[in-house]
């Protein structure tokens, strides 16, 4: 694949693109000149395979994907075998796997295995200069990579044939504490993240063309929780949130594999039904997936209160069912309540 040196003769200017969906405007052209690389057409999704990785005792699952494959597509193979592929950004539907890698896209499963890098085995780019750089992780942890004390990649350069090896590997060891900020998380505005090629870099120092994921078991049984935050003064249900998490954190029975946020402007938008007592549309919602390997009764909230009225409502699901139009915000139409969902008592008490 020998599209960069044409292109770089001629004095052009390269862009990528991939599924558009990207806030950024990463793949938007600067100039009228500028020659734009389509990886829509990188397309391939081999299928599920053990892998036994280096430094890893066991094999664990993978599935390896082209740069243009959209990112439901692996979701779906993953969950046709039993397994959860943790990558899940909202625009996943359209999105493209070459976007989450340039990105390091996450998800509301980010909460629970991270964001792409968390994710990836090894992935292969085009360099500027028309040669290829295939990136793998080492002693990968299958899980977050903040966590592990210390991240080895091995860079291995091949020239234009794909196959023909310039050089000896190199080994880049990088702190694990330096991927995320604290107090934060994935820290966006930095884009050198040590050196890493590739990742979060929106496509400046190459053209991702292809990556190995690890994927993960989900426990078998899954209740969605949805937080309704009414009032005024939204700045007193954060502390509600990080208690949420820190409380199920603190938990052995279950984990928290889920997390997603709707603030009032996409309450609005996706014409979000109302799950309280309540006329009016509720100012946050906050969506909570806790699985667990015990199915048991849902126990009552705690009396908590954090200064707002919330209304907290168990609705059970499945990693393989869709979630409704006010979950996903990808459609416009408001959920239906479910006859099986408790009607939520009309008493005043906060949680």
């Amino acid at each position: 694949m020998t599209w960069s040196r044409p292109a770089s003769n001629l004095d052009s200017p390269l862009s990528r693109g991939g599924g558009g969906t990207g806030y950024t405007g990463g793949a938007v052209p600067l100039y009228q000149d500028t020659a734009v690389i389509n990886t829509e057409k990188l397309d391939a999704l081999g299928a599920i395979v053990q892998r036994k990785l280096e430094g890893v005792a066991e094999a664990v699952p993978t599935v390896r994907t082209e740069a243009g494959v959209i990112t439901l597509q692996v979701t779906k193979l993953a969950e046709s075998q039993g397994l959860v592929s943790p990558v899940d950004p909202t625009s996943q539907d359209a999105c493209t796997i070459g976007g989450n890698i340039a990105m390091n896209a996450g998800g509301k499963k980010a909460v629970l295995w991270g964001t792409t890098l968390d994710n990836l085995v090894s992935w292969r780019m085009v360099t500027p200069d028309a040669e290829w750089l295939e990136v793998e992780r080492l002693n990968h942890n299958l899980g977050k990579i903040h966590e592990q004390p210390e991240v080895t990649f091995r860079l291995t350069r091949y020239a234009a044939d794909g196959r023909t090896r310039r050089g000896e590997p190199q080994l880049l060891r990088i702190p694990g504490q330096v991927f995320r900020k604290l107090g934060l998380g994935k820290d966006v505005t930095d884009k050198f993240l040590a050196g890493l090629p590739g990742i979060q870099k929106e496509g400046c120092d190459g053209l991702i063309t292809s990556a190995v994921f690890v994927l993960h078991r989900m426990p078998k049984h899954t209740r969605t929780v949805c937080l309704e935050f009414f009032g005024y003064d939204l700045s007193k249900a954060v502390p509600a949130i990080v208690e949420t998490k820190n409380y199920l954190d603190g938990r052995r029975d279950v984990l928290l594999a889920g997390l997603e946020h709707l603030d009032e402007r996409y309450v609005r938008a996706v014409n979000y039904s109302t799950k309280a007592a309540r006329r009016e549309r509720p100012k946050m919602v906050l969506l909570a997936d806790i699985v667990g390997e015990m199915n048991r009764p849902w126990p009552r909230p705690p009396r908590r209160s954090c200064g707002l009225r919330m209304r907290a409502m168990p609705r059970v699901s499945s990693p393989s069912v869709p979630r409704h139009a006010g979950a996903s915000g990808r459609t416009g139409r408001a959920p239906q309540r479910s006859p099986r969902t408790p009607t939520p008592s009309r008493s005043t008490k906060t949680w």
